[in-house]
């Protein structure tokens, strides 16, 4: 399946005790019609000790090997991402001396606009008390608010597409962990009888947002999200059931 979304370079830099002396990593996404690719150059030969690359999406490890098997040439490297779905990425390098360089981009959803850089322009009046003008790669005129919503948007996309679900089991109960950005929801669950294999409890609408602190407008999506992962994770065969305080899966 293809995702023809734009892919949004978020950050690049390098960790561990080695990070300032290893160079940064570049990268440039390119867009073709029906086809688009990451392009990331090491900032050495890659064939000098480099170890392991790992690509991880929202978290989870999508791609992993020797750096050598990934080399396009000598420092080039390239993914065909037509295929990636949207979200978060995260990409990890091996340095010979010991350090990571990393490299972290949202994949956005299809006919999502990226935010669109501030470009300063000449002072159209000439007058030095005149406001500047911004203006877009097709020389629009951009107001300061547009950008700030925009650059607010990605930022919510990239909280979004970070989330996750984690579990802590007490024997046969736990606590079901949905995490986005800062904040968290731990759901009661226990295991069923009969066909049930399992249930959560979910504050329902009149106590959502006092016991989560998510607004209402987003229980629906947050509780389908988690209902949909559990099952991918712990009960692939289980059909959903949500009722206004639940989640359970049956077989």
């Amino acid at each position: 399946m293809n995702y023809n979304g734009e892919i949004i370079i978020q950050n690049i830099q390098n960790t561990g005790a080695q990070a300032s002396e290893i160079g940064l990593l570049e990268a440039r996404y390119v867009h073709y019609p029906d086809a688009q690719q990451l392009v990331v150059w090491l900032p050495q030969y890659g064939g000098k000790g480099y170890g392991q690359f790992r690509l991880f999406s929202q978290n989870a490890l999508i791609e992993s090997g020797p750096l050598r098997d990934r080399l396009n040439g000598s420092v080039q490297l390239l993914w065909d991402t037509l295929s990636f779905p949207d979200g978060f990425f995260r990409l990890e390098i091996e340095h010979p001396l010991g350090g990571l360089h990393l490299l972290e981009f949202v994949k956005l959803p299809e006919g999502v606009i990226p935010p669109l850089e501030k470009t300063p322009e000449l002072q159209e009046s000439g007058s030095e008390d005149s406001p500047k003008v911004y203006r877009d790669g097709a020389g629009n005129v951009l107001e300061d608010e547009d950008l700030k919503l925009r650059a607010q948007n990605l930022e919510n996309l990239k909280t979004r597409f970070g989330r996750r679900v984690q579990y802590r089991s007490e024997g046969r109960s736990g606590t079901v962990i949905y995490t986005e950005g800062e904040r968290c929801i731990n759901l009661y669950y226990e295991f069923g009888g009969g066909d049930c294999v399992a249930w959560l409890n979910v504050p329902d609408a009149d106590h959502w947002e006092a016991e989560t602190g998510f607004l209402l407008s987003e229980r629906e999506d947050i509780v389908q999200f988690i209902a949909e992962t559990v099952r991918r994770d712990q009960a692939s065969n289980c059909r959903i059931e949500i009722t206004e305080n639940s989640i359970s899966f049956h077989r």
